[in-house]
């Protein structure tokens, strides 16, 4: 159930300087916690860089057969029979990540990224809620398609001074506030608006 408040709001009514005329009636509705949070959980979930080939080309850039093709040239040059065909394939794909790091963090981590060894599968609900939980703290991201593998490398790494860390949202898709950002979103451009119209009231009567 849906209840409009008889008034602006504590909030409202300062930023609005007690024009209520102005100022946003406050909604409040009763919700179910579990249900709110399963909710977010799966709609945080739903959204992540590959997951449904999201900021990835709508289609594989590379047919099957191709790909086949190259996997038969590339197991023709192992350096042993006893080579594995994928070691020789992670370790492109690796090589491939650590090219695409920007200066300074392909010299400094370059070669360590090449020699990963740890390969760990995971489902697009883990990979996604492991995705977002890293970046909030690892703001750089390098999105890279490798077409081979029909796969986007994603690579979070700590932000250089000319990056931007405003946000840590990639592109356009929707995504849920917190309610501390919504506040502080909300008084700035609150703030904001009323000090423009202040000021086009003084020009106005000047």
């Amino acid at each position: 159930t849906l209840k409009s408040t008889f008034g602006p709001g504590t909030l409202a009514s300062t930023v609005f300087r007690g024009d209520e005329s102005s100022a946003p009636l406050a909604s409040v509705c009763v919700l179910d916690p579990d249900d709110v949070e399963e909710r977010a959980s799966e709609f945080s979930c739903s959204i992540a860089p590959g997951v449904d080939r999201y900021l990835m080309p709508p289609k594989p850039e590379m047919t099957a057969d191709e790909r086949e093709v190259r996997k038969t040239r590339m197991a023709a040059c192992l350096p042993s029979p006893d080579t594995p065909l994928a070691t020789i394939e992670r370790h492109e794909m690796l090589t491939f990540a650590a090219d695409a790091l920007p200066r300074g963090y392909k010299e400094d981590h370059g070669k360590e990224l090449k020699r990963r060894r740890h390969w760990e599968p995971l489902t697009r609900e883990a990979y996604a809620a492991l995705y977002h939980a890293a970046r909030l703290d690892l703001k750089g991201t390098q999105l890279n398609y490798f077409a081979p593998e029909d796969a986007l490398l994603v690579t979070l790494h700590a932000p250089r001074e000319e990056d931007p860390v405003e946000g840590y949202w990639d592109g356009d898709a929707p995504r849920a506030f917190t309610f501390a950002e919504y506040h502080a979103r909300y008084f700035e451009a609150a703030t904001a608006k009323k000090a423009a119209e202040d000021k086009a009231r003084e020009e106005a009567e000047a």
